[in-house]
């Protein structure tokens, strides 16, 4: 569906330490219908000059002042290749992909979602970084204390069963990993083992998407390792 390595009417994409023009793509001139809510897709930045990311998210026209402000894929340094699947919403069959920083971007579509899945505009309903009432996450080589989110105080009605998400760590202090579940408290005799976004070192930026199941409404983020932690809302399944 893109592939800025190989089409020349599509260009390498972002700007040098800034942002480039949304690139606004049809997907629904093919095996996606137009009245298609969303689609499932898998996102891949290579070629990278610099720091960066790409988010995508429905759109109507090609103006900043539609992006919800998330993050799919995220990169760190020149000459990285990173793959990251998402679930994006759709406005009229049309997404739009955001790049900061100069790369390659490829998409591939492999399904979309015609009934049963809701999208809504972008919410953030965690972030550690500007919340002065979630604090960084996790703990020094240890398990923080689950964060249980109440995801159906917006878009979401509370019979959901379950939402899509992005998951983004960055800040990250040491090694460590976030779960995403469905929860009724904050006992960690919840947790099912999972790990939905999984960091290596110090310094690092990575966004990973998950759909989540939910427990009258709320989902808890457990995370191991000392990391601020953002997640965005795109949509739902009734």
């Amino acid at each position: 569906m893109v592939n800025s390595r190989d089409d020349a009417a599509t260009p390498k994409q972002g700007a040098t330490a800034g942002y480039g023009t949304p690139l606004r793509v049809n997907v629904a001139s093919g095996d996606v219908p137009s009245d298609a809510s969303a689609v499932a897709v898998n996102l891949t930045v290579t070629n990278t000059e610099e720091w960066g990311f790409v988010s995508a998210y429905a759109c109507s026209s090609t103006s900043m002042e539609e992006w919800p402000g998330n993050s799919n894929v995220n990169f760190d340094s020149a000459g990285m290749t990173i793959a990251n699947s998402a679930v994006v919403p759709l406005t009229d069959g049309h997404l739009c992909l955001l790049t900061y920083g100069m790369t390659d971007v490829i998409m591939d579509v492999s399904g979309y979602f015609a009934s049963g899945f809701e999208a809504i505009e972008g919410e953030r309903v965690v972030n550690s970084r500007d919340d002065a009432a979630t604090p960084k996450q996790g703990a020094t080589a240890g398990y923080g204390t689950p964060l249980r989110v109440n995801v159906a105080s917006g878009d979401v009605p509370s019979d959901a069963s379950a939402v899509a998400v992005n998951l983004t760590v960055t800040n990250t202090e040491e090694w460590g990993f976030v779960s995403a579940y469905a929860c009724s408290s904050t006992s960690m005799e919840e947790w099912p083992g999972n790990s939905n976004v999984n960091f290596d070192s110090a310094g690092m930026t990575i966004a990973n998407s998950a759909v989540v199941p939910l427990t009258d409404g709320h989902l808890c983020l457990l995370t191991y390792g000392m990391t601020d932690v953002i997640m965005d809302v795109s949509g739902y399944f009734g």
